[in-house]
């Protein structure tokens, strides 16, 4: 028996969807989540380089 997988949508683009802007709400969500992450990322360094057991002096 074989089965076999039916696309219920076309794998391709439609013009309107391609030239889909970007809201000012999707904008701020963006920059919230990139910034948010970024100081994630400082204080896990910060974590790792205060608790590099090679640095211990």
């Amino acid at each position: 028996m074989v089965f076999r997988l039916r696309l219920v949508r076309p794998w391709r683009w439609s013009p309107a969807e391609l030239t889909r802007v970007i809201t000012d709400v999707q904008v701020a969500i963006l920059a919230n989540m990139l910034g948010v992450s970024l100081f994630f990322l400082v204080v896990l360094y910060d974590y790792v380089a205060v608790n590099n057991p090679k640095k211990q002096e």
